[in-house]
């Protein structure tokens, strides 16, 4: 079953005190048949807006919800052949998993026999089979989550929603049922729209990505087009964890210098720069380059992050291991020409100049 989204100026605003504030200016997004595509951004962007406009649980003040050239506006929430799967599980207590499962079946009064195959089909999908006859209280939250999708699962929609499903659980179960979601996603077929904070998550799952600010779209491309190439400052230093140096340059300095300047802003990925004992050892190389103090260093196990106060900025560097300098240390840097990145005033992309 083909199923094919399209926004097309999707606009809410909410009135407050201050007069009506848009959570979403004039959204324009299109999800393809089949595609897993993240929402992301900071708290407040509008992305999970944008899901309860689809779904249908708010109206929206402008513009249109197209599933398949039917617009969802004015469509009953029920009736718009879309499921959704919420941070907080929401599950029936006293129901058991399979009771759960069955639950939006049986609101439609699909048959018993076909109500039953339909959950013992979906929780294959998701490994519940032999947790079907138990309650909520009795599983794990990653055995809720599992059961809320398969819920979703029964219904066979034509779209999926997952509003930061995996939100509630701690850092191992996300990593695992992260990918556990994207698999069961594709082997679905399904068409999909995840919203979600968490980098890793839209990183690794997303077939593309769209960054919401502020209610609009700043980027949609693909996870690797978002990271290596950001359309604006603003993408730039949201994406990556951590964030991009992102640094102003006017006139040249003793602690810092960059070679043939594109904009007025420069910007480095922190596993882009190398670090040295002498300031200056690799100026021969176009570029970057900068002298300062350490003042913190994150070691992480595999890798470390060590913070160089450089003049008025803070430049972060990537080192593998616990290999990097100690705090206090006096260091110098380089990022190679082929890494920078270049923003205008307004924040927007600058190709570098020949």
């Amino acid at each position: 079953m083909t199923a094919r989204l399209v926004l097309e100026g999707l606009t809410k605003r909410f009135d407050g005190r201050a007069g009506p504030a848009a959570a979403l200016a004039g959204l324009d997004l299109e999800v393809q048949d089949g595609e897993l595509l993240v929402l992301v951004g900071p708290s407040g962007c509008g992305k999970s807006t944008a899901l309860r406009l689809i779904a249908g649980l708010e109206q929206p003040t402008a513009g249109r919800v197209l599933l398949d050239g039917r617009d969802l506006v004015e469509v009953a929430p029920g009736e718009r052949d879309v499921a959704m799967v919420f941070q907080g599980y929401a599950l029936y207590p006293h129901l058991t998993a399979a009771e759960n499962m069955a639950f939006p079946l049986e609101m439609r009064r699909v048959p018993k026999a076909e109500r039953e195959a339909r959950v013992r089909e979906a929780a294959g999908i998701v490994g519940l089979t032999d947790k079907l006859d138990r309650l909520p209280s009795e599983l794990s939250g990653g055995e809720r989550q599992r059961v809320a999708m398969a819920r979703a699962i029964v219904r066979r929609p034509r779209l999926f929603l997952f509003d930061e499903p995996l939100s509630n659980l701690d850092a191992k179960l996300r990593a695992e049922l992260r990918v556990e979601l994207g698999e069961l996603v594709r082997r679905l077929g399904a068409t999909a729209l995840y919203v979600t904070h968490d980098q890793a998550e839209a990183m690794t799952m997303g077939d593309r990505i769209a960054v919401l600010e502020g209610g609009r779209l700043a980027q949609l491309d693909s996870p690797r087009d978002v990271y290596q190439r950001p359309r604006n400052r603003f993408v730039a230093g949201f994406v990556g964890v951590p964030a991009m140096n992102l640094i102003e340059h006017g006139a040249p300095s003793e602690a810092l210098v960059v070679s043939r300047p594109s904009a007025v802003v420069v910007g480095f990925r922190p596993e882009h720069v190398r670090l040295n004992g002498l300031a200056g050892s690799s100026a021969a190389a176009e570029g970057v380059h900068f002298t300062g103090d350490v003042c913190l260093v994150e070691p992480l196990g595999a890798e470390s992050f060590v913070h160089v106060r450089v003049a008025d900025s803070v430049v972060r560097a990537r080192v593998e291991g616990f290999g990097g300098p100690n705090l206090g240390a006096r260091v110098g840097g380089i990022v190679e020409r082929q890494h920078l990145h270049w923003f205008d005033e307004e924040g927007r992309r600058v190709e570098e100049r020949g």
